[in-house]
């Protein structure tokens, strides 16, 4: 049927399909009778058996109990990176950050992750060559990440920037900076790349990952 038919509806007409194709033959909608309607399924016992004292007495009021079970949709926000400016917006608001948090923050929205984090910020910081990007340059001179044993350089790094995201109204900022070693959970199509080329272009392979 063309509109296809969902329940009666007062006034509405469909219009019958041989094989997909339209016909001539049009059907009121309050006129259409059902025999068997399919509903769908879901197996839940194993989720409530242990939740529940007893069976809810409906279905309706077992799918209503459920849903007091269930957490919370994760609402994640919009980032924007400036890879060569050294630029950070969340949902619209810009975000300063120093230039060692912002190196953390490139890596880790990066493909790679936090996957050997303090060992790809070292490496970094101690690369050859005279650099055109600020961010980078500045990086390169501070203080931080100059030698693997300084291991505190990123715990402490890495909580200037959860603080920094908080500010800016980044609520879940766990799931891209995380802690103790936990893997990026931040889903990376919210992140929106300016410049990345341009970034790896001019520092090869340590960029080489960025927004893959």
């Amino acid at each position: 049927m063309d509109p296809p038919f969902y329940f009666p509806q007062k006034g509405a007409t469909h219009q019958l399909l041989a094989r997909g194709q339209p016909t001539e033959k049009k059907v009121s909608s309050a006129k259409i009778g059902i025999e068997l309607f399919e509903v769908p399924f879901v197996r839940m016992r194993g989720w409530y058996q242990e939740k529940f004292k007893k069976v809810p007495p409906t279905y309706r009021a077992l799918i209503s109990r459920m849903q007091t079970m269930a957490p919370s949709a994760t609402v994640y926000p919009e980032i924007e990176i400036d890879a060569w400016n050294g630029g950070v917006v969340v949902n619209a608001k810009p975000v300063s950050l120093s230039p060692a948090n912002f190196a953390v923050l490139v890596l880790l929205a990066g493909k790679d992750g936090a996957k050997d984090l303090h060992k790809r910020l070292v490496a970094i910081h101690n690369s050859k060559g005279d650099s055109a990007c600020d961010w980078l340059a500045s990086f390169r001179e501070g203080p931080r990440f100059q030698r693997e044993t300084d291991a505190e350089d990123l715990a402490r790094v890495m909580n200037e920037l959860r603080n920094r995201l908080i500010d800016a109204g980044f609520a879940n900022v766990e799931t891209l900076v995380p802690k103790r070693g936990k893997p990026v959970m931040f889903p990376r199509e919210r992140i929106v790349w300016h410049n990345r080329e341009k970034m790896a272009d001019i520092c090869g392979c340590l960029f080489s990952s960025l927004g893959e």
